[in-house]
C-alpha cells in the first residue's frame, strides 16, 4: 500500500475512533515528577534533606507541573483545527517591554516587574510563538537558559507520556476491553530544531541542555568538543574589533554544520542519525544540504515533519549568509512525509494526520533587530493556534550630533523597482554633482552598499566612464582587501565600494574616508555608527576638515525599518510623511 493511502487508511479510522473513545485526560503526574525533579539524596533510608534541598525539590516539582499543564492546555485541549487561522495582529505601547504585538490567543499583557521573572517566560511557556528583536549581548544568557529549560521540560514529558502509554498498552490482554486510543507520538522522532548562526553557538546551547539534564553517559563527547569546540589555538581578536562581532565569531564560526542528540534514561548520544534524535542542531547551509533541495529534484525533509518547538538564535545573523535557505527550512517544517520511516499510525495524533501540524508548532526566534525578509517568514510559518507575540522596542537611533547627515527619500511604487530607482538617481543625479563640486577628484568617497549585486552594477558603470575606484565585497580576496585599502589611503583610489556583508564578516577599519554616501542603508544600525567612526577618525587626523566632511543615505519607503533604527522612532516619524524626492538633514 502506498503511504499516501495509508495514511488516509489511519486518518479515516482515527476518526471513527474519536467518535468511540473521546480522548481521555493524562493522568496524574505526581509519581513521574518526582523522578524528573526530586533533587534530593535518596541513598540512605535515614537521610534528612535539609531545608534548602526541600525548597529547590518543591520549586522544581511546581515547575513541572505548571510546565505539564501547560503541555495539556497546548496539545490536548479542544485545539485540533480543521484549518489553520489567520488572526489579526494589534501593535501596542507597553509601559514595561516598550512596543509589542499581538495576534491570535495570546491573552492579555499581565508583564511582571523587572525585577521578576523575565517576561518572555509566561508565553514561552505556554507554548505561544515568541520574537524578541532587540540587543543581545545584555539578555542572551538569560534567554538561552529559558528557551533551553522549556525544550528539555518538553522532551521529558513528552518521553513519559509516551512510555506510560507503552505501558498501558503492554498490559492489554484478549481478554481486557479496548481502552481510549493512545496517540502520543508525531511521524518521525526528532521534536526540538534549533537553527543557529555558528557552531560555537551550538556549543554553548549542547552545554546548557547537558548541564540541566544531568546525564553522566555522554555518548561521542570527545568528538562533539573536538568539531564545535573552540579548540585551543584560538586567537584573540584585534583591539579594534566591536564587541557584538566578538560575541558572534568567538569560538569556532563555521557556519557550515548539523547534529543529531539523542536522549535515554540514562545517556545522551551526540551525531545521532536524524530519525533517531530528539534534537537536531544546524547551520542553515547544513541543514538544507541534509535536505537535498535542489532547483531540478526536491529533497526529502521527512525528518522535520514532527518538530513542535523551533528555536531560531542570531536571526539578524542569518541574514548576512543565505537567506533563502531558512525560508526553504520554514517551508519544509511539518509536512507530511513521503515515506512511513517506521511510523505506528495508530499512536500518531491526529493533528499530524489532518494536516495541522504546522498550527501546533511553537517558534521561538531572537534577532538583534527586525527585517522585512524576518517579518515575511513570520507572517507566512508561524500559524500557531496559541498566539504569537512580538517584542521590539522602539528606537533611540544613532545620528551623530556633529557631522552633516543628509537622507534622501526616493519614491518607489514597488521593491522591484528600487535597485532600479537607486541607479537612476546616483548615476543622473548624484554623480553629476560630485563631479561639479570637485568631490570625485577630491577623493576618499566612501560608498556603502547592501547587495552585491548593486556592488557589481555601480562597480561596471565606474569601469566605464574610467573612474579610479577600488572595492571590497564578500567575495575579495584577503590580497585583494589589503591593495584596495592601501590605494584608497594613499589616493590612487578616489573612491571605495564597500559591502555590507565584508563589514559584517570583517569590520575592517577603512582609513582615508572624507565623505560616506550610503547607497543602501545597513540594515544593522550598529554599522551606520562605524562608518561615521571612520569619518570621525581622518576629522581627528586633520586628513579631513569637519565642514567638508558628511554622510550621505539613499532610502525609499521599503526602507522603514532600517532607517528608524539610525535616526529614532521619533525622528522616522517626520520622515514618512509627504511624496516625492525630499531630504532631510541631521543635525
Amino acid at each position: 500500500m502506498a503511504f499516501s493511502a495509508l495514511l488516509d487508511s489511519f486518518n479515516l479510522d482515527g476518526a471513527k475512533d474519536r467518535r468511540k473513545h473521546p480522548s481521555s485526560p493524562l493522568p496524574n503526574p505526581t509519581r513521574k515528577r518526582q523522578k524528573l525533579c526530586d533533587t534530593t539524596d535518596t541513598a540512605g533510608a535515614d537521610h534528612a534533606p535539609d531545608a534548602a534541598s526541600k525548597d529547590l525539590a518543591e520549586a522544581s516539582a511546581n515547575g513541572y507541573i505548571a510546565a505539564l499543564a501547560a503541555y495539556r492546555r497546548h496539545y490536548d485541549g479542544d485545539n485540533r483545527l480543521a484549518e489553520p487561522v489567520a488572526a489579526p495582529t494589534t501593535t501596542i505601547a507597553h509601559p514595561t517591554l516598550g512596543r509589542v504585538t499581538v495576534s491570535g490567543n495570546i491573552g492579555t499583557l499581565d508583564v511582571p516587574e523587572p525585577k521578576d521573572v523575565a517576561p518572555l517566560d509566561q508565553y514561552i511557556s505556554n507554548y505561544a510563538d515568541v520574537v524578541y528583536a532587540g540587543p543581545s549581548n545584555r539578555t542572551r544568557d538569560s534567554h538561552r537558559k529559558l528557551v533551553c529549560s522549556h525544550v528539555y521540560r518538553h522532551l521529558s514529558i513528552t518521553r513519559q507520556l509516551v512510555l506510560k502509554n507503552n505501558e498501558k498498552i503492554s498490559k492489554r490482554t484478549d481478554r481486557t476491553p479496548e481502552g481510549p486510543e493512545q496517540r502520543d507520538q508525531g511521524f518521525t522522532r526528532p521534536k526540538i530544531l534549533f537553527i543557529l548562526p555558528t557552531r560555537n553557538s551550538c556549543y554553548e546551547l549542547v552545554n546548557i541542555i547537558v548541564h540541566l539534564a544531568g546525564r553522566e553517559s555522554q555518548e561521542n563527547k570527545a568528538r562533539f568538543v573536538e568539531e564545535f569546540g573552540p579548540g585551543a589555538r584560538e586567537k584573540p581578536f584585534p583591539i579594534h574589533k566591536p564587541e557584538d562581532f566578538k560575541q558572534l565569531f568567538h569560538g569556532n564560526s563555521d557556519d557550515m554544520f548539523r547534529i543529531g542528540i539523542k536522549f535515554t534514561r540514562k545517556s545522551i548520544k551526540f551525531f545521532s542519525k536524524f530519525y533517531h534524535s530528539d534534537i537536531i542542531m544546524a547551520s542553515p547551509l547544513g541543514l538544507k544540504t541534509a535536505i537535498g533541495d535542489t532547483e531540478h529534484e526536491p529533497g526529502n525533509a521527512d525528518f522535520l515533519s514532527s518538530i513542535e518547538v523551533l528555536y531560531v538564535e542570531g536571526t539578524d545573523a542569518l541574514l548576512m549568509q543565505n537567506w533563502d535557505h531558512v525560508e526553504s527550512i520554514f517551508a519544509n517544517l511539518n509536512q507530511v512525509p513521503t515515506e512511513s520511516h517506521g511510523c505506528d499510525f495508530s499512536r500518531v495524533r491526529n493533528w499530524y494526520l489532518d494536516g495541522n501540524a504546522s498550527s501546533f508548532r511553537q517558534t521561538i526566534l531572537s534577532t538583534g533587530f527586525l527585517s522585512p525578509e524576518i517579518n515575511s517568514v513570520i507572517s507566512r510559518y508561524c500559524r500557531n493556534h496559541a498566539g504569537f507575540i512580538k517584542f521590539h522596542d522602539t528606537c533611540s537611533g544613532e545620528l551623530s550630533s556633529h557631522i552633516q547627515q543628509v537622507f534622501t527619500k526616493l519614491p518607489s511604487p514597488s521593491p522591484l523597482d528600487d535597485p532600479n530607482i537607486r541607479f537612476h538617481h546616483f548615476t543622473n543625479i548624484v554623480l553629476p554633482q560630485w563631479k561639479d563640486n570637485g568631490i570625485i577628484s577630491q577623493g576618499g568617497i566612501l560608498i556603502f552598499l547592501s547587495s552585491y549585486l548593486d556592488f557589481v552594477r555601480v562597480r561596471n558603470h565606474f569601469v566605464k566612464t574610467g573612474e579610479s575606484v577600488g572595492g571590497i565585497s564578500e567575495y575579495t580576496s584577503a590580497a585583494g582587501v589589503a591593495r584596495a585599502r592601501a590605494y584608497f589611503l594613499s589616493g590612487r583610489h578616489k573612491i571605495l565600494l564597500y559591502t555590507e556583508r565584508a563589514h559584517h564578516f570583517r569590520r575592517y577599519s577603512i582609513k582615508g574616508v572624507f565623505n560616506v554616501f550610503m547607497y543602501n542603508m545597513p540594515a544593522n544600525p550598529v554599522f551606520y555608527g562605524e562608518l561615521m567612526a571612520f569619518l570621525r577618525e581622518s576629522i581627528t587626523n586633520s586628513r579631513a576638515v569637519i565642514e567638508g566632511s558628511r554622510l550621505r543615505a539613499l532610502f525609499t519607503q521599503w526602507d522603514a525599518l532600517k532607517v528608524e533604527r539610525i535616526v529614532g522612532t521619533t525622528g522616522y516619524d517626520s520622515m514618512r510623511r509627504g511624496s516625492g524626492s525630499m531630504d532631510f538633514e541631521f543635525p
